[in-house]
């Protein structure tokens, strides 16, 4: 049977949508019914497996893709996340209910990365490693005959744009809508939500014909 399968970070995971929220401001343990993935395949009348994590960084969105069980029947939509996330954000005690998010350049975030926190932060750098991550997950699932579709599933559309000596054939130039929010004043709310599931439905029936 076919299945939508997402990627991507708390906008695709439903974060403070009425049934992924944890007062005052934390997702709930699993992502939310209520965000475009789940009114996108029920326009499409399949099966929705949402894979989103809150807080995820690109390369962490990569491995997921990869460790996925993952179909030839399958759609996968991924909504890469912030550049700048490219290792990693994590949570701590999330099932606590009072997690606190680990950001970049801080001691806890550099003893989960790699070896190379020592070395200078290179804006170029990430900028090229964000967009080979992205072009893996193309290649890795154009190889396996599964449809897959992505785009920059973040607030104001984050500006960086592909290099042009890659040839990403499947990446939507689309902006996350914002038009209303959740509950935590920070993410798309229920509005929000029903334009993006309308945009990308229509995109993917365009790029199904």
């Amino acid at each position: 049977m076919p299945r939508l399968v997402t990627f991507g970070c708390s906008f695709v995971y439903g974060h403070a949508l009425p049934d992924c929220h944890i007062p005052p401001n934390l997702p709930a343990l699993t992502p939310s019914k209520l965000g475009w993935p789940n009114m996108v395949a029920n326009k499409l009348g399949i099966e929705c497996v949402n894979l989103a994590n809150a807080g995820i960084g690109n390369l962490a969105i990569m491995m997921k893709v990869l460790k996925a069980e993952l179909y030839p029947d399958d759609i996968v939509i991924t909504a890469f996340s912030y550049f700048d996330r490219y290792f990693c954000h994590q949570f701590n005690d999330m099932s606590e209910g009072n997690a606190t998010l680990i950001n970049k350049d801080t001691p806890e975030h550099k003893r989960l990365i790699m070896s190379e926190i020592d070395e200078p932060f290179l804006k170029e750098k990430y900028y090229w490693y964000n967009w080979l991550a992205i072009q893996h997950v193309e290649l890795y699932l154009t190889s396996r005959n599964i449809k897959n579709f992505y785009f920059h599933g973040v607030q104001d559309g984050c500006q960086e744009r592909p290099p042009s000596t890659l040839n990403l054939k499947n990446f939507w130039d689309m902006i996350l809508i914002m038009d209303d929010y959740a509950l935590d004043g920070r993410h798309p709310g229920m509005e929000s939500n029903r334009l993006q599931a309308e945009q990308i439905y229509n995109r993917i029936k365009n790029e199904l014909r």
